[in-house]
């Protein structure tokens, strides 16, 4: 039987402003994904998944890459991470430094799966792209390697984390740029032709920017999937975090199916949104240790629905993690509506975000604090000319084992999570989340969610404020090296 919820609230509506209709919250399905412990993968996992047609859920994390049915809930197939990019026709020798970061999407419009992820030597590393064949993911990828940095005097850089996006023209991928000595110098943004991968061309056409981190793109400019119908054209967005109290809106404008035509705008004049400060280590019960939650990078997808820009960023409220998300105009580049999802007594962190056309929305995420162990969450929300309204957090996996990942405290995390509409169904969103499992490694959950709004009006009792603040210096840091 599936819960649903009630109409507790929180989120962010303006004073005075007529209420917005809450969501009914269902959970439909609900099972196990890829655990460390059955591939002996990396930590974090870079937990990653995306759902496409044919009831197929496919996950993609370090060491792993899954394809699940969705009506039983029941593994169809696992390869390993490696395999899957041999499969697709990458070189063993291209991978024989390692890999690492995947990234998986469902392109509707096109019905194909896009996938991506990083060689890892200690410099001059590549991007691995991937595009399924059909819509059917057990029919296989046409693999492609891009150099990361191919610019003269640029190769002895490393580039990581790299983050996926797709519009009506390119395949996007962002990456900052790390020197040997582990100091982040640059970030840098791959464009390739949307119509050379589907078309399966021998060399797609591509197109590298590069820029200095904090400057044109802000730090790690996360390209948006545009969920839109139909998809822009001639235009790709990326954002990224700037400082605490600012987000960095960047474009390339031109076709996006001849790269090399393309040219890159930058902000132009930041965006202000709310304080944002540095989400702290979360905790957990006892004395374990604390998990890593990273820093105020958009994690997950950053997406396009109805014109409007959405993500999440990592942050901090009453002392503890917590989940600052943000809904933003292009055009007018202003925030619309923002939030924090947090309390006083629980840390959330690596958040995803996914919107459907009737504006529901769905953030999934990890939450734990002194009573309660690393368990998947989702808060599921609406947005109306009220503004945004959010139900309590809805349990999705309850971990009952504190975590342990091998490294020390602060124990490694995420680094992100996916959550989307369904393909088929925009009322059935998917999550996957991360939990710590019985033994104490990290376990992922799959989630199905169904919403239908409710008549019932109800207030929004919020933690979201909209402010305008001066600007702090941008934090970041170094990621801490993989475990293999």
């Amino acid at each position: 039987m599936g819960l649903a919820l009630g109409l507790i609230t929180f989120g962010l509506a303006a004073a005075g402003a007529p209420s917005v209709r809450a969501q009914t919250a269902t959970i439909f399905q609900n099972f196990a994904g890829t655990t460390y412990d059955q591939v002996s993968g990396s930590v974090p996992p870079d937990t990653m998944g995306a759902m496409g047609v044919n009831n197929q859920f496919a996950e993609f994390i370090n060491g792993s890459f899954a394809n699940f049915n969705t009506t039983t809930g029941t593994l169809v197939s696992r390869v390993s991470d490696s395999t899957f990019w041999q499969n697709a026709g990458v070189s063993s020798g291209t991978l024989s430094s390692g890999i690492s970061d995947p990234r998986l999407l469902f392109d509707a419009p096109t019905q194909r799966w896009f996938a991506s992820e990083i060689t890892t030597p200690s410099q001059n590393n590549a991007y691995l792209v991937a595009v399924s064949n059909t819509a059917d993911i057990t029919q296989g990828f046409k693999g492609y390697t891009f150099q990361a940095n191919p610019a003269t005097g640029s190769q002895n850089l490393f580039a990581d984390y790299d983050m996926l996006g797709i519009n009506g023209d390119g395949v996007y991928i962002g990456a900052n740029n790390f020197t040997s000595t582990g100091s982040d110098v640059s970030s840098s943004i791959l464009s390739i032709s949307k119509a050379d991968l589907l078309a399966q061309t021998a060399t797609p056409a591509s197109h590298l920017f590069y820029s200095n981190s904090g400057g044109t793109t802000g730090y790690l400019p996360h390209p948006i999937t545009d969920l839109d119908t139909p998809q822009a054209n001639g235009k790709a967005y990326f954002l990224s975090g700037f400082n605490q109290t600012t987000v960095a809106l960047s474009s390339l404008n031109g076709p996006g199916a001849n790269p090399a035509g393309e040219t890159l705008t930058g902000s132009g004049g930041n965006i202000s949104i709310a304080s944002n400060p540095e989400p702290p280590n979360a905790g957990q019960p006892g004395a374990p240790g604390s998990i890593d939650t990273n820093d105020s990078r958009f994690s997950g997808a950053v997406i396009k629905r109805n014109g409007f820009l959405w993500g999440v960023q990592g942050s901090q409220q009453n002392g503890k993690a917590a989940l600052h998300w943000e809904q933003i105009d292009p055009v007018t580049k202003t925030v619309v509506n923002q939030g924090f999802i947090s309390d006083a007594a629980h840390d959330y962190y690596y958040g995803s975000i996914a919107v459907n056309a009737a504006g529901a929305i769905v953030i999934g995420y990890t939450r734990s604090g002194d009573t309660e162990y690393p368990s998947t969450y989702a808060s599921v929300g609406k947005l109306g000319a009220g503004g945004v309204s959010f139900n309590a957090p809805l349990l999705l996996k309850l971990s009952t084992t504190a975590y342990n990942a091998f490294d020390g405290s602060p124990y490694r995390w995420g680094d992100y999570t996916n959550t989307v509409v369904d393909p088929t169904d925009s009322t059935k969103f998917w999550t996957i989340q991360e939990f710590s499992d019985t033994s104490g490694h990290y376990g992922t959950q799959i989630t199905g969610i169904q919403v239908d709004a409710v008549p019932e009006a109800c207030s929004a009792v919020g933690f979201g404020l909209l402010l305008s603040l001066g600007g702090l210096g941008l934090v970041a840091r170094r990621r801490i090296a993989k475990v293999r």
